[in-house]
């Protein structure tokens, strides 16, 4: 293995680390803290919900700030900044008494994850690997199944005993402690991490590919934003709702998280089985199967209510749901074969405004629905039919006019 690559799998392995304890603890223990904040407080789900619906804003708001940020700066600051910046929103959201500032904090904290996650990580990836690319994504996006697997039981066991309030101080404290001396020595952008602010502009202008306005004016950029609309509304939905809604069919706490737990263990081999057949098989193929797959579990999931069927329905959405939560780590890789790479950067951020979008929404929907119908049914049935609808979105995408294109700069022409 050259040099390069081999440091390339330190950088993603760094950004799996990270991964576990920041992204994958927010989002793995969000479920977690609903039924005891409910309890506590006596809000509704839907009250509840909005912690969720302001995390995912935070994100969608920091994701474009994430991709111009990191075609700019290194990676390594970016990221640990992120990291304390969700520790610290935890440390005081475990002190709160009222809803409106929760919800504030939860925003932060979807800003810290936005510099730490999806964005820096793939376009990290696609610098430092060519032919590789999905496979290094998947294997950095490990971390967030892990880190689901890891602290939904976790925390579960330290709510049951002391509270969500020590839940949430146990939820931040790796952060500091791991995450942010991890990426301090080990992440980089890019194999020249002493380019030139200027050097960095010219090599982005020589890659192939259109630049944001045109990007902003194809159909491929619109079909993948609306496919991925549809995919986190569903998946964002069941992410946070999957441990309630287990509860109200007379699941027990520490079940329903451990069950919770277990489907991202599946997450885990699934972006690296959905990255290592994307590379062989095609990026957009493995795409739409994924989303398929997630409208397929929010059925399952629904089955998981009736008595009569067993723990069958609770396996297949185990599987389905966990390994098809690859999809997601797959669309700024097909926008990258789309529109071409030489803003991939900022357009990654962009489609994970919108991916963040989705999942603000999804929790909202689903927990307004429970309000209203009593059940989660027609909830989890509308989702399934929401990701199958941005499946067939998917489907459609196709290389923009100019996508090939490559415009070299001056300095480079001499």
């Amino acid at each position: 293995m050259e040099k390069s690559a081999r440091r390339g799998w330190i950088v993603v392995i760094a950004f799996l680390m990270v991964n576990v304890t920041v992204m994958g603890a927010a989002i793995g223990t969000m479920g977690v803290f609903i039924t005891p904040l409910v309890r506590e407080f006596h809000w509704t789900r839907a009250q509840v919900s909005l912690i969720t619906t302001a995390w995912a804003i935070g994100l969608a708001l920091s994701n474009p700030i994430a991709g111009w940020s990191v075609e700019r700066l290194n990676a390594r600051w970016l990221v640990p900044v992120g990291a304390m910046l969700t520790a610290l929103a935890l440390f005081v959201a475990s002190r709160v008494h009222s809803l409106a500032p929760l919800v504030g904090l939860y925003g932060i904290i979807g800003l810290g994850c936005s510099f730490t996650g999806h964005v820096p990580l793939i376009v990290s990836a696609v610098n430092w690997f060519e032919e590789q690319s999905a496979t290094a994504v998947g294997v950095g996006e490990i971390g967030i199944s892990l880190g689901i697997a890891l602290s939904s039981p976790a925390v579960a066991w330290v709510v049951v005993r002391w509270g969500w309030r020590v839940g949430m101080l146990a939820t931040g404290l790796p952060m500091l402690v791991l995450a942010v001396p991890v990426a301090l020595l080990f992440i980089r952008t890019s194999p020249d991490t002493h380019s030139s602010r200027v050097q960095l502009h010219q090599d982005r202008v020589e890659l192939a590919g259109l630049n944001l306005g045109p990007a902003l004016k194809t159909w491929p950029f619109w079909l993948l934003v609306v496919g991925n609309v549809a995919f986190t509304l569903g998946n964002g939905a069941m992410v946070v709702h999957a441990i309630p809604y287990l509860i109200t069919v007379h699941y027990s706490a520490q079940l329903a998280a451990n069950i919770f737990g277990f489907q991202a263990a599946f997450s885990a081999l699934g972006h690296v089985t959905m990255g290592f057949l994307a590379d062989r098989f095609g990026v957009k193929r493995m795409m739409v199967a994924g989303f398929l797959g997630m409208a397929l579990s929010a059925l399952c999931l629904v089955g998981a209510g009736l008595p009569h069927l067993g723990l069958l329905p609770v396996i297949c959405f185990t599987v389905l749901f966990g390994f098809d939560q690859g999809a997601d780590m797959l669309v700024a890789l097909v926008a990258a074969q789309a529109l071409g790479r030489r803003r991939f950067g900022t357009i990654t951020g962009l489609l994970y405004f919108a991916s963040a979008a989705g999942h603000s929404m999804g929790p909202l929907v689903l927990g307004k629905a429970f309000d209203v119908s009593g059940n989660y049914r027609a909830g989890l049935e509308l989702c399934s039919l929401i990701i199958a609808l941005g499946a067939l979105a998917a489907m459609m995408v196709f290389p923009a006019r100019g996508s090939a294109d490559q415009v070299v700069s001056a300095a480079a022409a001499g």
